[in-house]
Formats: structure tokens, C-alpha cells, sequence
């Protein structure tokens, strides 16, 4: 209990966690914009192979 109390009167502690807050959603961020390209390269492949099948049909 008294690290509790510590850890709210501590300035250091509070800007250390409002940081790793920061770059943990920063790295949310990035790891869903990764995502997201990957998965509209997945969907422009998908979309080229499906061109090219109806290519072949006409």
C-alpha cells in the first residue's frame, strides 16, 4: 500500500507511465496501419489475379 501512495506522489513515476502510454499506442498505430497495407496488398493481388481470370473468359 505505501508504493501505491508512493507512486501517485512521484512525478518521475507519473511522467514515466503517461510516456509508456504514449508509445504504446503509438505502437498500436503503427502495428495497425501495418495491418491495414497488408491486407490491401492481399486485397490488390486478389483483385489482379481475379482481373486476369476474367481476362481469359472474354
Amino acid at each position: 500500500m505505501e508504493l501505491l501512495s508512493f507512486m501517485k506522489v512521484n512525478p518521475t513515476y507519473k511522467i514515466a507511465l503517461s510516456k509508456a502510454k504514449i508509445t504504446l499506442s503509438k505502437a498500436k498505430m503503427i502495428a495497425i496501419l501495418k495491418f491495414n497495407q497488408q491486407d490491401n496488398s492481399v486485397a490488390e493481388g486478389t483483385a489482379k489475379q481475379t482481373a486476369l481470370q476474367d481476362r481469359h473468359l472474354y
